[in-house]
């Protein structure tokens, strides 16, 4: 009895240790590290720079298949030192398959015991509860589930918690191998340290202390719990007389490392001493012995042959690929090495599939250099087959100009300390460059020593000329570029900072951006620094003021500077983009001064014009005026040529003096103009056809008009360009009567006028030239005027911002068009 229920008791620690190892190796792995590292970096882990979320895919990954390869595992749980659940995968008592809990899920748990207790452990230190029932969101769950928990809690590499690992075991298949092994008429008990029963004959009894009301050993069978009294294990007999003697034993298990519970056996004293009471004649007990020897010879060999057979079978299915059967049902040492080689095998193929499924090259060697361990990344790098690397030296192994380095790397690993990382460039297929990433570790087992060195290989060809792509676009920008952390220090500079400020970058880096900011501007440039960080922001200075510089040798250099949040590891910086305006400014310094120059100097020639034009208007009326009244009175009495001379003076008077008012005219435009209000043309044109009525019904012209908007214009100017548009058009008509049509159409924010005529029109060669100053196509004795009609329509549609232009056919007539600004636009820009 007390061998049985030795083995009973270690078959409940021999279960939960195997979940304990599973906890501590879970807690180590890269999956874990990588990301938590990526949490707490903010995004990416510092190590592979990989995102936050493919850590945590491969992370529910290896939960699943942890689950998945244990069928007594309900749930296994990251949770962050807040309490609240980052990754949950479980399986239910109703269900049993695995499954991956959703985020919208995921429950907190801050005010549980365990995660308190777990959060407060020590580096590598273990949690174990009691057992209990399970329980989801508080409430006991139905059907009942005992369940054991083992915890670890997760460190950053400064020490930091940073939140836990717990695996929730279901403990009914342990529970109901105990049942199963009671014996005949007999009992078998499980209590805790309490006394109270977590396996009990009667089931009402069990966890009762989980409802409120215990039920202890030393409340239902006093004896018992007196025989046992502290000792963990033992035997005894209870009870007065054969038929009353109760043979007790019992054995204490730890569960995980964890709580102590004490498994009982009871039997009754008859049972056990039935077979002394058996009496037989000596021959016939004789035969009867060697017989009955026979048989349990048989029964024996049969009994321990067949697990044996079975385990052999299922190691080799193993061994070949296929689904093996462990004989985990057997009793005794058999079961127990089944179930550890199971485990085993199941967390060697586990390993093995994290290895072979890796992204990077995996490579291990003993000390002497012998290739052991060649993943399926490591035969693409390298270009040989595992099969063909494992067993062989691997300096030999690798191609010449590979050998060198890779070799070095590792000779270098083994007389490190601690593990160190190597970046090395190889030759794949003898001739593409690859960029690596060597990550190398001393192996060392249990007892330390020193088995070989583990090599991982990460192609880093793709970062690495990313990174040299946007070094090269930072060094050679025509920009200056520099990087300035929150305390005004310079992190880096480029080539062009260099040329623009006579420094050399070891004269800046570290240095405070103070030394390129001029003196005057120095005690306020931290505050103005401060608030851009408050309110970091893309943003340009100097494009609307002065931004000065100052150089090595004291000098200032006019400049723009772009500034950029960036966010880094140690924080926000700030990227500054410095531009040279120097040349710039002192262009646009110099076309300032030149406009200026130049719009003094129309101004001076438009008030010379208007002066001239108005000084010249009063000899010449003199002379007009005169030259008439001689006409008046002399004419016909000299001679015919008299005559013609008199008309010749009079004529010029009057032709100088319309030109006189039409430079007035041309040159006030500009000078003279009124504010630009909303005028509506409709009105004006009917006042300019009123106007022009006589010229109009001399030559029989019908003038029409679509309808007009209000535009943005000086309405005396507006008057004056229909005006001179529809007397061009009257002046140069065909033998045909005139027939004259204005019309606006919206495009935009302008207004498309057009005055359409059948006129003798013009060549196309001709329609830019009609628009200057003092331009005839016909000569004067057949059409009068001065030439300035049309180039003052291009002035007025010029202060208007708008655009004049003509097309037309010889004989055919032509189209003048123009654009004006629509009140809306004028609004909209206002």
């Amino acid at each position: 009895m007390q061998a049985n229920v030795e083995q009973l008791a270690s078959l409940m620690e021999i279960r939960t240790q195997s979940a304990r190892n599973d906890v501590t190796m879970l807690s180590n792995t890269n999956v874990v590290s990588g990301f938590i590292d990526a949490q707490v970096s903010g995004g990416s882990d510092r190590r592979f720079n990989l995102p936050s979320e493919i850590w945590r895919s491969a992370l529910v990954d290896l939960f699943m298949a942890e689950i998945a390869a244990k069928s007594d595992y309900l749930q296994l749980r990251l949770i962050d030192a807040d309490g609240m659940e980052i990754a949950r995968v479980q399986r239910t008592v109703d269900d049993p398959t695995p499954r991956i809990v959703e985020r919208g899920d995921l429950q907190s748990k801050a005010g549980r015991d365990y995660v308190a207790q777990t959060l407060a452990l020590d580096v590598g230190a273990i949690y174990v509860s009691n057992l209990d029932l399970n329980r989801e969101l508080g409430e006991i769950e139905e059907p009942f589930s005992p369940v054991l928990r083992i915890a670890t809690p997760i460190h950053s590499g400064g020490g930091e918690v940073l939140g836990l690992i717990i695996l929730n075991i279901d403990m009914r298949p342990a529970l109901d191998r105990l049942r199963e092994a009671r014996p005949e008429d007999g009992a078998i008990y499980v209590i805790n340290d309490a006394g109270d029963f977590v396996l009990h004959p009667d089931r009402a009894q069990e966890f009762a202390f989980e409802f409120g009301a215990p039920m202890r050993l030393i409340d239902a069978n006093p004896a018992i719990a007196r025989a046992l009294g502290e000792a963990a294990k033992g035997g005894a007999i209870l009870g007065e007389g054969v038929e009353e003697e109760t043979t007790l034993a019992w054995a204490t298990a730890r569960l995980a490392g964890g709580p102590t519970y004490r498994v009982i056996e009871t039997v009754p004293s008859r049972i056990l001493q039935a077979g002394s009471a058996v009496g037989r004649p000596a021959i016939v007990g004789a035969v009867l012995g060697v017989a009955l020897a026979a048989l349990v010879a048989v029964l024996i060999a049969r009994g321990i042959a067949r697990p044996i057979v079975a385990l052999t079978n299922a190691v080799r299915d193993t061994q070949a690929g296929r689904t093996a059967q462990f004989p985990n049902g057997t009793n005794g040492e058999i079961g127990v090495l089944s179930h550890a080689l199971q485990r085993f095998i199941e967390r060697e193929r586990w390993h093995s599939a994290i290895i072979e499924t890796s992204n990077d090259a995996i490579i291990a060697t003993r000390t002497n250099g012998v290739v052991t361990q060649w993943n399926a990344s490591a035969a693409r790098l390298f270009g040989i087959e595992g099969a063909e690397a494992v067993g062989r030296d691997f300096q030999t192994l690798l191609s010449t100009e590979n050998s060198l380095e890779m070799s070095k790397i590792r000779r270098e690993a083994i007389e490190n300390a601690e593990e160190g990382a190597w970046d090395a460039t190889i030759f794949r297929g003898g001739s593409e460059l690859v960029d690596l990433s060597v990550t190398a570790s001393k192996v060392f087992a249990e007892d330390g020593t020193l088995l070989g060195v583990s090599l991982i290989c990460r192609d880093v060809t793709d970062q690495r000329q990313a990174e040299e792509m946007f070094r090269l676009s930072v060094e050679f920008s025509p920009a200056g570029m520099l990087l300035v952390d929150r305390k005004g220090t310079i992190v880096l500079v480029n080539g062009e900072v260099e040329r623009q400020f006579g420094y050399a970058k070891d004269e800046l880096v570290g240095e405070s951006i103070n030394r390129l900011v001029p003196d005057e501007v120095r005690p306020d440039h931290p505050d103005l620094m401060e608030r851009w960080y408050l309110k970091p922001e893309r943003r340009r200075i100097g494009g609307d003021r002065d931004l000065v510089g100052r150089r090595k040798n004291g000098s200032a250099i006019d400049v723009e500077v772009g500034l950029t949040p960036l966010p880094s590891r140690s924080g926000l910086i700030a990227l500054a983009s410095v531009v040279d305006i120097t040349d710039k400014k002192a262009a646009a310094r110099a076309l300032e001064l030149r406009t200026r120059e130049l719009e003094q100097s129309n101004a001076d020639l438009e008030q010379f014009a208007y002066v001239a034009s108005h000084d010249l208007q009063e000899p010449l009326r003199m002379v007009a005026s005169f030259t008439q009244l001689f006409a008046d009175r002399y004419q016909g009495q000299i001679d015919e040529r008299a005559d013609k001379y008199i008309h010749f003076i009079v004529d010029g008077a009057k032709r100088m003096q319309q030109l006189i008012n039409d430079l007035l005219v041309y040159s006030r435009v500009g000078s003279r103009a009124q504010s630009l209000v909303a005028t509506d043309l409709d009105d004006i044109w009917h006042r300019t056809v009123q106007r022009l009525g006589v010229a109009i019904r001399e030559s029989g012209a019908t003038i029409e008009a679509g309808p007009l908007p209000f535009v943005m214009a000086d309405p005396a100017q507006m008057s004056r360009l229909f005006q001179n548009l529809l007397s061009n058009a009257l002046k140069f008509r065909s033998d045909a009567a005139p027939v004259i049509r204005l019309e606006a159409v919206r495009e935009g924010d302008v207004w498309h006028f057009t005055l359409t005529d059948n006129g003798i029109g013009f060549e196309v060669n001709e329609a830019e030239r009609i628009f200057e100053m003092f331009q005839r196509l016909h000569e004067r004795g057949r059409y009068d005027g001065t030439g300035l009609g049309l180039a003052i329509c291009k002035r007025i549609v010029d202060y208007h911002r708008g655009r004049i232009w003509a097309d037309s056919t010889p004989g055919k007539g032509s189209v003048f068009h123009f654009t004006l600004n629509s009140v809306e636009a004028r609004e909209v820009a206002a």
